[in-house]
């Protein structure tokens, strides 16, 4: 009951309410009003209200009622079945006892720090330890953050869809190196702040990173800015020691991991919002543009040096890295020793991922016409490719009605 029905069912027991010597008055979280050797008090979260009175209301006053150690009272004043003739009444951090020998004494809950509310991964993970007014506290700092973050992704069938507008060339990228001729070919393949979520993949961020490489990257940029970390975790997303994903389930005051987390990521979108709004933000944006940048180049590792010692060239570097990025199983991960031994001939290379890919032939004619300025037409769309050879001597290659037969 709140605090105006608490007064009215004091008056039905027989208590003298009629000169109160203050107005029902704000305190800290909630309301209370005094009376002669008692007052009420009504917590604002559960709007329950319960008087003190009595020697545990002197020594509540001492502890500077509900604003100091002990908060506010959980329970009217009861007999203590413990202690004969004893009364107790339990506080939010605490309770006040009273025996005729000891008179009033207070006994506190195990004491944690104040900061501790703003660390959920210890509250929730050890909610027993806490009351529900402490889990309230962290649940509510965690929904005001996500209130605050910036829309940015927008409905598509299945989900939801950011497509991005940050695209700066990271900053670890040397002026006039292979890593350069690469971030010239597939910068264009999504921005670091877009979002894909309304596949099977639940969430993908930036240039293609899965939910499968998502906690690991996250952990590496936090170990490199541990700023970042924060605002992470003050939105109730954070990276355990074992690169899991935890993520704060507000409704159920509970920790979601892996594929639960992200779902939750999905379904509130504010999460997925923040995943985009972050990439901008100058604090943060060169680390994570240079650890999202470093992920891309893992798409073919030992490429750049196999390229520097071999001397291949921008063309032919530029296709095998892009053929990489677009379909990993048939690119330089698994079949570097084909690819080598094309020795960087960019017909070689396309015959040699047109004997790997397993994507549909006019799939592969239009990515060509865009890897490596239009690779269709610099390597394949000759006069020379005309005459029609067996299927098990070439690679077809249909563009419209002309089909072009490159010899393998």
């Amino acid at each position: 009951m709140n605090l105006e029905e608490k007064k009215q069912s004091l008056i039905d027991a027989g208590w003298n309410l009629e000169n109160p010597l203050t107005e029902i008055t704000l305190i800290f979280e909630g309301r209370f009003q005094r009376f002669q050797d008692f007052s009420i008090y009504e917590n604002q979260h559960d709007n329950q209200a319960y008087e003190v009175h009595g020697a545990i209301y002197q020594k509540y006053l001492e502890f500077n009622e509900a604003t100091g150690d002990l908060g506010f009272p959980t329970s009217d004043e009861m007999d203590n079945s413990e202690m004969d003739g004893g009364k107790m009444s339990i506080f939010q951090y605490g309770i006040i006892y009273w025996t005729s020998y000891d008179g009033a004494y207070v006994q506190l809950y195990p004491h944690y720090e104040e900061a501790d509310l703003l660390d959920w991964q210890k509250v929730l993970s050890d909610k027993n330890n806490y009351t529900s007014d402490d889990i309230s506290v962290v649940i509510n700092n965690i929904r005001e953050k996500r209130d605050a973050i910036t829309t940015h992704v927008k409905s598509v069938p299945n989900g939801f869809a950011f497509f991005g507008k940050f695209n700066p060339k990271p900053t670890a990228i040397v002026a006039g190196s292979i890593e350069e001729w690469i971030w010239e070919e597939v910068s264009s393949e999504g921005s670091f702040d877009s979002i894909n979520a309304y596949d099977n993949m639940i969430v993908t961020w930036g240039k293609g990173i899965s939910k499968i490489h998502i906690p690991k990257i996250l952990k590496s940029i936090f170990t490199q800015n541990p700023n970042l970390e924060e605002a992470f975790k003050s939105i109730g997303v954070a990276v355990d020691e074992n690169k899991t994903l935890l993520v704060v389930d507000t409704t159920n005051s509970a920790i979601l991991t892996n594929d639960d987390g992200f779902r939750h990521m999905k379904s509130d979108t504010k999460l997925i919002d923040f995943l985009a709004d972050v990439v901008s933000n100058p604090d943060f944006q060169d680390v994570i543009c240079n650890e999202q940048w470093k992920f891309v180049m893992n798409f073919a590792p030992g490429l750049t040096g196999h390229v520097s010692a071999n001397n291949w060239s921008k063309d032919a570097t530029q296709l095998m890295f892009h053929f990489s990025y677009w379909m990993p199983a048939a690119g330089w991960i698994g079949n570097s020793s084909a690819y080598k031994a094309t020795n960087g001939d960019p017909t070689k290379i396309i015959l040699t991922f047109y004997k790997n890919q397993k994507v549909a032939k006019n799939d592969l004619v239009k990515k060509l016409k865009i890897f490596a300025g239009n690779s269709f037409k610099k390597y394949i769309a000759f006069d020379q490719y005309l005459t029609e050879l067996p299927e098990d001597q070439c690679a077809k290659f249909t563009d419209n009605s002309t089909t072009y037969y490159v010899p393998f």
